[in-house]
This record gives C-alpha cells, structure tokens and sequence, in this order.
C-alpha cells in the first residue's frame, strides 16, 4: 500500500494557444502583445488586444461587444467565451478567487 500515489486528476485540454489548436477563436502573437483572434470569415479575422482584457468590466464589454453587437458573433460566442474564460483572463480577477487559494 505505501507504493501508491495520488492520481493526477487535470483535465488535458488543448487551449487557444497551442500550435494545433484549430479553432475559429485563437490566441495569436503580435509584434508586441497576444490578441484573441476571431476568424469571421475567409481572408478576415476580427483581433482583440488582451492587453484590453484585463479587468472584470473590461472582459463584460468585449463579450457583449463580440457576441451581441456582431452580426457573426451568434456562432461563434461558445467558442468566444471558451477562451476568454480558459485562457485568457486571470483566475484572480473573479472575486472569490481569494476564497479559493486559502
């Protein structure tokens, strides 16, 4: 019984970033910063700045930006908010982030 060791229970998923990933909604790098970049259409991305990303109110105006005000955000607003939620924004801007590292 001593030779047993604890389950590694992480969840293994590809995330926006990753080289293969292929969704519409991806992570690409700039000169300078990452944007969230959304494939519209064929030959048009739609590219938003994380750096534009990074409080609470910030976060609520891009998704209402994205996936109400865009005549193409309908279908692809899981994806959206798949990535912002996963791979984009800091679990610490959430309140009860505090809550959950005591």
């Amino acid at each position: 019984m001593d030779d047993l060791k604890p389950m590694d229970l992480t969840i293994k998923r590809k995330t926006a970033r990753d080289k293969d990933y292929n969704g519409r909604v991806r992570i690409e790098k700039g000169k300078n910063e990452e944007f969230v970049c959304i494939k519209v259409h064929k030959g048009y991305s739609y590219d938003i700045p994380i750096s534009t990303m990074q409080t609470a109110a910030q976060v609520l105006d891009w998704i209402h930006q994205v996936c109400v005000s865009k005549t193409w955000g309908p279908e692809i607003t899981e994806e959206f908010l798949q990535v912002v939620f996963y791979d984009v924004i800091p679990v610490k801007m959430w309140s009860g982030a505090y809550y959950i590292r005591k």
